[in-house]
């Protein structure tokens, strides 16, 4: 709750000054040392968390592309190993075997390339899922330590503030006491008024 001023007015005799106003101003709020710097980091390590997401949606696209042409693969290679067995139970030439043999070959070679090709895929995606887990942690730790930070900056700033507020009491204690000093030796025995002509 913030204070902005208190005036103490006390009975005096004629003449005398009534004490000043004591302004009450609350402490300066407490700046945690390093909370701009954990802001920064946290805001770069979601940014790297995004950029590793979006790295992985285009991966999962592309292993599905693989897989795709992976079993279009497949069924070519079937088809021309059965062109290649009716073409060995019916009559052909020498030459129709090996031109089917070679492209038997070639879709072999592409079969694999595709299945090296999706291996790699899958250990990247992989590496980049461990890799967003670590981030996550690490941003968990970040904000946590952020929060207590925080926390004990409030409760500084709550101490500090209490003990001005108690400072200023007794301030305003001390001057009301000094008041009615006052009071009593202007009404005493020797005031002016009960003195002999």
């Amino acid at each position: 709750m913030d204070v902005l001023g208190v005036t103490a007015y006390i009975p005096s005799s004629p003449g005398m000054k009534p004490p000043s106003t004591c302004p009450l101003y609350p402490c300066p709020p407490v700046t945690p040392v390093g909370v701009h710097r954990l802001v920064e980091s946290i805001s770069a390590l979601q940014g790297e968390r995004n950029k590793l997401l979006e790295e992985i949606t285009g991966l999962r696209q592309q292993l599905e592309e693989g897989e795709k042409e992976k079993q279009q693969l497949a069924g070519s290679f079937d088809l021309q190993y059965v062109t290649q067995t009716v073409e060995v139970e019916s009559p052909t030439t020498l030459r129709s075997l090996v031109e089917a043999e070679e492209r038997n070959r070639g879709l072999l070679e592409q079969l694999q390339g595709s299945e090296e090709v999706t291996a790699g895929l899958r250990h990247k995606i992989s590496a980049y899922e461990s890799e967003i887990s670590k981030l996550r942690e690490e941003l968990l730790r970040e904000i946590s330590h952020l929060e207590a930070q925080k926390e004990e900056a409030v409760k500084e700033a709550s101490e500090s503030s209490e003990q001005h507020l108690e400072q200023l009491r007794e301030q305003l204690t001390g001057t009301a006491g000094l008041g009615r000093g006052w009071g009593s030796v202007s009404e005493g025995p020797c005031s002016g008024g009960d003195l002999e002509p």
